[in-house]
C-alpha cells in the first residue's frame, strides 16, 4: 500500500493513500487504525481545517470531509483531474493538482482559483493571508485577489513543495533545487 499524505491537528494524526486508504492514530495503543474514507480512489493529500474537519483529496477531483465523529461526506469539486496537494487556510483548505487547478474549499462552497491546462501542481502553502502553489517547469502561482497568478521563479525545474510565512518563502524540487525568497511574500 502506498501512502501519500499526512495531516496533524493537536494529537490527531491521519495518513491517506492508494485505494482510498485512510488511517488514524489511536493514542491509547499508539498504532494506526484503518478508517473508512468512503472512496476507492487514490487519496494524495489530507489536512484539518480550523473547525476540526479532516479534508481528503485525490484522483478524479475527489474531495471528502470527515467530521469529528468519523462521518464522511463527498464535496463536489467540479474537477475531473487529480488533486496532488492540500493545505489548511485561514478558512477551509486550498487544494492543487493536475491541469493547474487550485481550489479553495470551505464548509459552504468550493471556489476555483486557477485553471492552467498542462501544468501540474505538487505543492501549496497558505499563511498570513497569502497562498502559493508550485509545480511543473518551475511554476509558482501566488494568490492575488480571487485568483492565483504566475510569478517568475527563474527556473524550469519541477518544484515539488512550497512553504512560506510572513517574511520568506521556500520552494524545493527535483534535481536538488531550492529557491528562497527573503522579502515579505
Amino acid at each position: 500500500m502506498a501512502l501519500f499524505g499526512i495531516a496533524t491537528s493537536g494529537d490527531d494524526v491521519a495518513v491517506c493513500g492508494k485505494g482510498g486508504t485512510l488511517m488514524r492514530l489511536d493514542l491509547d495503543t499508539q498504532k494506526f487504525k484503518p478508517t473508512l474514507s468512503g472512496t476507492p480512489n487514490e487519496l494524495r493529500a489530507c489536512a484539518w481545517d480550523s473547525s476540526g474537519t479532516l479534508w481528503l483529496a485525490g484522483s478524479f477531483g475527489t474531495l471528502i470531509t470527515v467530521d469529528a465523529d468519523g462521518n464522511t461526506a463527498f464535496v463536489s469539486s467540479e474537477v475531473g483531474s487529480s488533486f496532488n496537494t492540500m493545505v489548511a487556510g485561514e478558512e477551509g483548505v486550498y487544494v492543487a493538482g493536475d491541469n493547474g487547478i487550485v481550489i479553495h474549499a470551505t464548509a459552504d462552497k468550493v471556489t476555483r482559483l486557477a485553471d492552467m491546462p498542462g501544468i501540474f501542481l505538487y505543492g501549496v502553502s497558505a499563511s498570513a493571508g497569502s497562498a502559493f502553489a508550485a509545480g511543473w517547469n518551475g511554476t509558482i502561482l501566488k494568490l492575488s485577489g480571487d485568483a492565483f497568478v504566475p510569478e517568475d521563479s527563474g527556473t524550469n525545474v519541477v518544484l515539488e513543495a512550497i512553504w512560506h510565512d510572513e517574511t520568506r518563502a521556500i520552494a524545493a524540487g527535483r534535481q536538488g533545487i531550492m529557491l528562497v525568497r527573503t522579502e515579505a511574500p
